[in-house]
């Protein structure tokens, strides 16, 4: 029959992984090798098939531009830091004669060792004991996530009754019934999407390569952010228009409209380019950790925990930053673009709040938040099958759009969102409580934006994980039968008893088990 390593193919795309290897893999471990496979599998292989470099102009303009910014910004390293560059223009940075100094404050002193040390000790113990919770106990987060948004609703409502709001009271009244009905709604979906969540925890936990290459793309991006500050510092140095002065009045910074010029367009329309580059970077290094964890999913959906290849993580980071780099380019590009466009019509109602302006800006946050999801299953999809990025969202659309599991999709993330940020807002909230009794209030909030900011990292490519185990059901349902039964008959059984929309899923299946459901809590 068919071999455990052709399941894999293109699954992130293990090319040196042979059938040889995995034979010695199991036979080591004790493991008996599955006689059979399911007839999906074997003929439909173009699922698994490697298509090359995608989208390979978007990399290498990426690549320019990143290379272009690190030149600017290691030129004028040396002048940035000894405040030479911004000598030379006096028009827009004025020049102080007198050197400034810090007086310390009494009760202000820095932090010691040893206070650092008790800071980071409680962020760390209580993100692992958030992520620890998250796995073991996915339902009551996602349960609890939904009464925190009845209760606040709620209070709110009464909140507006006693400022006497009547009209506010009413809209939060009819907020806090549609709550309450919701939560009754999707009442069956939530073990189906507690067991994604639990399930995905229990995968990046044990095959912490996401993590790692999480800390290398931070690092890289805070490297990216210092060097595009002396970058465009230096960029409006050398290449802002000079203004103008009247009266002694620096005039680099209108005071009304009829102050704009010609030349100020140029540096608005220098700033942007930056800005359009910032938000692209960031995109692309949050989208390679994405497309990484995807991968890692997908793997263990089609080759099961019994022919797992060997450092899943590293080839899925691997592949990202390889064949789909071109595509993660692209569609961080386009998010990026739709980021700047609202960043330009937030600023234009700030100057001008008129309802056109702000109905504008509604429009463009709108667009940008439906892009930003089409990109999560996309990306996911690209992940799985190493398609361009217009392939990949061609095949987002049909499913979110047009399938029947779209609207199942849909629900999942709004259970499994909430559930993760709802972890996050309680694992700050403990961290800044510990902290303050400990350490006292300056440490208590740098230990919750730390702790926010690990859990925050880590749960995203938790998600990641989630959209993809998901998606891979929603596409193949079949497929893990032969790969990975417990998983195939634990979410068969979970979609029977929520009712949900998964036809494929409805087919009778002689191997379908006890409806005991196993738990990832533990072991993968």
């Amino acid at each position: 029959m068919s071999p455990p390593s052709r399941l894999v193919v293109g699954v992130p795309l293990y090319p040196d992984w042979t059938e040889s290897e995995s034979s010695q893999k199991h036979a080591s471990s004790g493991d008996k090798q599955p006689t059979q496979w399911h007839h999906n599998v074997i003929e439909e292989p173009r699922r698994f098939v490697s298509l090359g470099f995608q989208d390979v102009a978007w990399a290498f303009v990426f690549v320019a531009h990143v290379t272009g910014i690190t030149m600017v910004a290691a030129y004028n390293v040396r002048a940035f830091v000894s405040g030479e560059l911004f000598s030379k223009r006096p028009d827009l940075f004025p020049s102080t004669a007198a050197p400034v100094t810090v007086e310390a404050h009494h009760g202000s002193s820095p932090p010691s060792l040893i206070e650092l040390g008790a800071g980071l000790v409680i962020a760390a113990l209580v993100t692992s004991l958030l992520l620890t919770a998250v796995r073991f106990f996915a339902a009551s987060f996602i349960r609890a996530s939904i009464t925190f948004s009845v209760v606040m609703c709620a209070v709110m409502c009464v909140s507006a009754i006693a400022a006497g709001s009547i009209l506010m009271a009413a809209l939060f009244a009819l907020c806090t019934v549609g709550s309450i009905m919701w939560y009754f709604a999707v009442l069956p979906r939530v073990p189906f999407s507690s067991y994604l969540l639990s399930l995905s925890s229990a995968l990046v936990a044990r095959y912490y390569g996401v993590l790692v290459a999480t800390v290398v793309m931070i690092k890289l991006v805070a490297l990216y952010v210092a060097a595009w500050i002396v970058a465009i510092a230096a960029a409006v140095v050398y290449y802002a228009p000079v203004m103008p002065r009247s009266q002694g009045r620096n005039l680099a910074v209108p005071r009304h409209a009829a102050d704009h010029s010609e030349q100020s367009i140029g540096t608005a329309a220098l700033f942007l380019a930056f800005l359009f580059c910032l938000f692209w970077t960031v995109q692309v290094a949050s989208n390679v950790i994405h497309v990484t964890a995807c991968g890692l999913a997908a793997t263990y959906y089609f080759a099961g925990p019994v022919h797992m290849p060997r450092n899943p993580s590293w080839a899925s980071f691997k592949r990202s930053i390889t064949t789909s780099f071109g595509s993660i380019c692209f569609g961080s590009a386009v998010v990026a673009f739709l980021q700047v466009l609202r960043f330009i019509a937030h600023e234009l109602r700030r100057a001008d709040n008129n309802f056109i302006r702000c109905i504008a800006e509604c429009l463009i946050a709108c667009v940008e938040a439906l892009v930003e999801r089409i990109n999560v299953y996309a990306f996911s999809y690209m992940a799985i099958y190493g398609t361009s990025y217009i392939e990949s969202g061609r095949r987002a659309m049909d499913l979110l759009f047009t399938a029947p599991e779209g609207f199942e999709a849909i629900i999942n993330d709004c259970l499994v969102l909430p559930a993760i940020r709802f972890a996050i807002l309680t694992g700050t909230l403990l961290a800044f409580l510990l902290a303050f009794l400990v350490l006292g209030a300056p440490m208590a909030a740098m230990v919750a934006g730390l702790t926010a900011a690990c859990l925050s990292v880590y749960l995203s490519s938790v998600y990641a994980a989630t959209v993809t185990v998901f998606l891979c059901f929603a596409d193949c349902p079949s497929a893990a039968e032969g790969s990975n039964p417990q998983l195939h008959d634990d979410l068969t059984t979970l979609v029977r008893r929520g009712y949900m929309a998964f036809p494929a899923a409805y087919v009778p299946s002689p191997s379908l088990l006890s409806p005991h459901l196993h738990t990832y809590g533990t072991v993968v």
